[in-house]
């Protein structure tokens, strides 16, 4: 089916109807523009078994403008004359689209023009390096040197110089002005492996399968578990397909947001089962149970998928770990003592390294189980403590084999041995950044009411609540994470560790775990809950193109007394699947309100629900 967004293509029609005739040359730069914009004429095929909601995803994979209309737009046709007469609404039916409808209503194959039914869509251009390009040849401009679109050449080459075109160079990755004040982008080799990763995955989105979804229906009680089940069963459909989550007993419909909340709690899931280790890096743990049942692999998978379909990056692996990956070889060399990330061959090398020569033959089991077949001497410590190390290594690399047959999904893992350097970055601790203060605030979008006003006065002192929060948590967020000492890895208290307390009672006094229900509330929100809160997932985006269309709609409500009458509180209402919050004014005049009903929000209001 042949689909073209009319949104601004139709008013010019109009025009033209109630003016003079629209010249030709009109009509192709509309075109071209409507292009730019990421909107214009697109073929897809859509099943002819597709219903309303798969219909939609479909449309807003192609057209990410149409996300924010959250489902308000409806389709028209043409009677003929290639658009140019009137058209005519598609009324749907009582289920809404769907692929049979559409099929009969054209005759099989047909033009479709997408109309708001409200809002109006945004037609600034959109960078070269979008997604809506991927499939599009390229070309280089003369002039500027600039890569582009083919089908924009002729309009682009009609205003270029070399100076004219900066505007729009800015909006692409290579010349982010922002770029040289992040560490991860202090030298034009990280610049180029921006550019490259922002490619790479538009190559690697082009290779999903749009034909059908790959459904998955999670209860939130047990996402990571539940989500690994569905996953592998994959009876129907495959991750090869767009992912789309179902929240079993929320009103939800995932155009995006609950899908990168499933991937970011998968992700977690992941490194918290399979991984371990600490900030620096971590290693596959060594589990044959869970090699034989294929974890491993299916961890590979989910780490694919996140990349491509907009969840975190498994930015987790000691950097030894991410060499075998990227080039199936071990490099001995490189790994030491710090790579030893399991317990317990951690606490044997330690008791080697102290032990007196009399004491080496009470650790000969261990240290011959490790593989070591030379004299357990006090002088042989050295080798002793070499070969403890390679076995931790060697024992985990097949764990390491099966997440790379996982991330040969879209032909990630060949792309990786490619271009190991470019992609290193999305593996390894330290370079990827994290949601900060900064970001967030960066990304808010306010809707202010005019400069001067009462209200704008309200909104205003919102907006600075809100800054002092999203601050503070970030300030708090190093002191309130509670850290304890696992022999001697440090392990953080996650909230699901915390879940498992609740109906226990404490070791050393017997009372009831009431603390820990505390220590829950207490630790809980950080700048990335917030953020996932806000928008499903708790990470920066991973390009730069990404980043600089990520942002977080802010709206005020002034008039909740008028709706509901005497009430004593009302909370933000979220929109993650269009990345907005509206503020309810009239409820937070101090910022010791505005504390209270954010925390009472974000900790109590983790479900998609119409309530």
């Amino acid at each position: 089916i042949e689909l073209q967004n009319a949104a601004r293509r139709v008013v010019d029609l109009l025009r033209s109807a109630l003016a003079e005739p629209t010249s030709q040359n009109h009509e192709v730069q509309v075109q071209g523009e409507q292009v730019e914009a990421g909107l214009g004429r697109r073929t897809l095929n859509i099943p002819e078994n597709a219903d309303h909601s798969q219909i939609s995803y479909i449309l807003m994979e192609s057209y990410s403008k149409m996300v924010p209309l959250d489902g308000a737009w409806m389709l028209h046709k043409a009677a003929g004359g290639s658009g140019q007469r009137k058209l005519s609404v598609l009324v749907p039916e009582a289920e809404g689209y769907t692929g049979a409808y559409l099929a009969k209503a054209l005759g099989g194959k047909g033009c479709l023009y997408i109309m708001p039914i409200q809002d109006t869509l945004d037609t600034s251009p959109l960078p070269y390096s979008s997604k809506e390009f991927e499939n599009m040849p390229k070309a280089r401009c003369a002039t500027c040197h600039l890569s582009m679109p083919v089908q924009l050449l002729a309009l682009h080459a009609q205003e270029c110089e070399p100076s004219s075109c900066s505007d729009r160079m800015d909006l692409e990755p290579d010349l982010d002005p922002d770029l040289d004040e992040s560490p991860a982008t202090s030298n034009p080799g990280n610049v180029s492996s921006l550019i490259f990763l922002a490619e790479a995955i538009e190559t690697l989105s082009g290779r999903v399968d749009t034909t059908t979804l790959f459904n998955v229906s999670v209860t939130r009680e047990d996402i990571f578990e539940r989500g690994l089940g569905q996953w592998r069963r994959q009876k129907r459909s495959s991750p090869k397909k767009p992912i789309r989550v179902s929240f079993i007993g929320e009103s939800g419909i995932d155009h995006g947001a609950l899908r990168k909340e499933f991937l970011t709690e998968m992700m977690a899931g992941v490194e918290r089962k399979f991984f371990q280790g600490g900030s620096t890096g971590k290693t596959p743990k060594y589990s044959i149970t869970d090699y034989h049942k294929e974890h491993f692999k299916t961890a590979g998978e989910i780490m694919a998928v996140s990349i491509v379909q907009g969840g975190p990056p498994p930015n987790l692996f000691r950097e030894w770990c991410y060499g075998y990956i990227s080039t199936g070889e071990m490099d001995r060399d490189s790994i030491s003592k710090e790579d030893v990330t399991d317990p317990e061959l951690s606490q044997l090398m330690e008791e080697v390294e102290i032990a007196e020569p009399e004491a080496m033959y009470d650790l000969l089991d261990r240290i011959t189980a490790c593989g070591y077949s030379g004299p357990a001497t006090w002088e042989r410590k050295e080798e002793i403590i070499k070969a403890i190390i390679l076995h931790s290594s060697v024992r985990i690399l097949p764990m390491l084999q099966q997440i790379c047959s996982g991330m040969k999904l879209y032909g990630l893992c060949e792309m990786i041995v490619q271009q190991p350097h470019n992609f290193r970055d999305l593996f390894v601790p330290g370079l990827h950044q994290k949601p900060d203060a900064e970001f967030l605030m960066g990304a808010i979008s306010p809707v202010f009411s005019e400069l001067g006003s009462l209200r704008r006065q309200r909104e205003s002192r919102i907006i600075n609540f809100l800054q002092d929060f999203i601050q503070n948590i970030e300030d708090e967020e190093e002191e309130k994470s509670c850290v304890v000492e696992e022999r001697g890895t440090p392990v953080k208290i996650t909230e699901s560790d915390l879940d498992d307390g609740d109906s226990r009672e404490t070791e050393s006094t017997g009372e009831p775990a009431r603390d820990q229900e505390e220590m829950k509330e207490q630790y809980k929100i950080t700048v990335g809950c917030f953020l996932q809160w806000l928008t499903g997932q708790a990470h920066v985006p991973i390009t730069s193109t990404e980043r600089e269309r990520f942002k977080i709609l802010i709206e005020f409500d002034h008039d909740c007394s008028v709706r509901y009458g005497t009430h004593t509180v009302c909370f933000p209402v979220v929109n993650a699947c269009s990345n907005s919050i509206t503020f309810p004014t009239r409820h937070l005049g101090s910022y010791p309100e505005f504390l209270s009903i954010i925390t009472q929000a974000v900790m109590s209001s983790r479900e998609f629900s119409l309530s």
